[in-house]
């Protein structure tokens, strides 16, 4: 899931109390949110929701609010975060394009493809777009509404990993091995150092049940990216389909300790107790 977080940025400022305190509050909400201290993100953006009830920009203190609430795990507040943002700028193609990945994330696809829709039309230029609502398509069974999502990716940007990679996914979830494995090689020809494939080929490698090469391809994402907390799902699971339980079992931790969440990997710790 791929959150977006809008900052501000203060084009000047006057010399007086007022754009002083508001200054400082939002570069401090700056430094909380990409340090990830989330409380005090939400606190400061609260207060400068509340202090300063006249601010243009008070649309996208919601937008930031809601993403915040969300890494918090506060879901209904950060969808009212939203909805506020919304009901003060309804053109603002990012408070679309959150609160339709948060309906996402929480199993709401066709609310998540309605919003996307909104956000699309917005910004139809806007690759993350498409991706979010093909994935949405494809969890309703939407197969071919999410390939021309891919493909609509390719007419914007030809080159898009992205989108070559999940080509690739769907032709291996319609079984279409021969076809997945090339388009896969493909593609990390031209990005040998994008992590996420090699996981998504590890994840081919597996269900064709090469583990020796399922394990050379996890390996290498996580060495590309070792926050890359979905790599350490996979391995978790090929180690699970070679019986190695307790390996598996430190891999699905891992994968907790760098964010994946625990609740989607209920099944598999079952396995750990």
């Amino acid at each position: 899931m791929r959150t977006l977080i809008l900052l501000i940025t203060i084009g000047f400022i006057r010399i007086n109390t007022f754009c002083q305190t508001y200054s400082e509050l939002v570069d401090s909400a700056k430094f909380y949110i990409e340090s990830e201290n989330n409380l005090r993100a939400e606190y400061l953006l609260k207060k400068i929701i509340f202090t300063f009830p006249n601010d243009p920009n008070k649309y996208i203190m919601y937008n930031n609010l809601g993403t915040v609430q969300r890494r918090l795990g506060n879901y209904n507040e950060a969808f009212n975060s939203y909805d506020l943002g919304i009901k003060l700028n309804k053109k603002d193609m990012m408070l679309y394009q959150n609160r339709g990945t948060l309906k996402k994330y929480l199993k709401d696809y066709n609310g998540a493809i309605k919003d996307l829709n909104k956000a699309i039309k917005l910004d139809p230029n806007e690759e993350q777009n498409y991706i979010e609502r093909a994935g949405a398509k494809r969890n309703i069974g939407d197969i071919e509404g999410a390939r021309a999502d891919f493909e609509k990716i390719l007419t914007i940007n030809p080159k898009s990993y992205k989108a070559l990679g999940s080509l690739a996914n769907l032709s291996k979830a319609e079984g279409k091995m021969d076809e997945a494995l090339k388009m896969y090689n493909e593609v990390i020809l031209m990005y040998p150092n994008e992590h996420s494939l090699y996981n998504n080929r590890a994840d081919f490698y597996m269900q064709i049940e090469e583990f020796e090469k399922a394990l050379t391809d996890i390996n290498k994402s996580i060495e590309l990216d070792s926050d890359y907390e979905i790599a350490y799902v996979t391995k978790g699971e090929i180690l699970l389909k070679l019986n190695k339980i307790e390996e598996a079992c430190e891999y699905f931790y891992k994968a907790i300790e760098k964010g994946f969440s625990k609740d989607r990997l209920k099944e598999y710790l079952e396995k750990c107790q």
